[in-house]
């Protein structure tokens, strides 16, 4: 999923969440209110519709209120609204894995890059010494300096070479 994706989908579960918290709200808390409660509605003078307990002047109309939800569908709406929230957390838990992933990758590959980086710095280095003319050396298996002739010297430095080309160009 691309992030643009996922961010869209966040507000959208966000969104849903919060409708469903409201609702829930609104269903408890309704018992609580007046029950012939009345709403009215009015325009004011420039056009902007309000609503209030009392009739605020004679255009004032009654709003007919809608009935009181029933315990079973503020439990459905309450099984909506931790389903939706279980699947918000499962997609955060998406995103911050693959976040974490991309994270690691990226370490990953600046630390290979430092290693190839030193790695050409002391090959390259070790061309240069070599192609110096000085007398060179091995170290063989059992401790002993063994001096390099010049064509070994030379197969080393364009062994050296290849290696810098291969490996160390941009």
């Amino acid at each position: 999923m691309t992030n643009h994706l996922v961010i869209k989908l966040m507000e959208y579960l966000t969104q849903i969440i919060q409708f469903t918290k409201i609702f829930i709200l609104f269903f408890i808390l309704s018992p609580i209110l007046e029950v012939n409660a009345q709403v009215y509605k009015w325009v004011d003078e420039n056009g902007k519709v309000h609503y209030s307990d009392k009739p605020v002047d004679k255009k004032s109309e009654a709003v007919k209120m809608k009935r009181q939800p029933t315990s079973q569908e503020i439990n459905q709406a309450k099984r909506r609204a931790s389903s939706l929230m279980r699947h918000k957390n499962k997609v955060l838990d998406i995103i911050e894995e693959e976040e974490n992933d991309k994270q690691y990758a990226q370490q990953k590959s600046e630390k290979e890059q430092k290693e190839r980086l030193r790695t050409c710095a002391y090959a390259k280095d070790e061309a240069r010494t070599l192609a110096k003319g000085y007398r060179s050396y091995t170290i063989g298996d059992d401790g002993e300096k063994y001096f390099l002739s010049d064509a070994e010297k030379e197969a080393m430095i364009a062994k050296i070479n290849q290696f810098i080309k291969k490996r160390c160009q941009p």
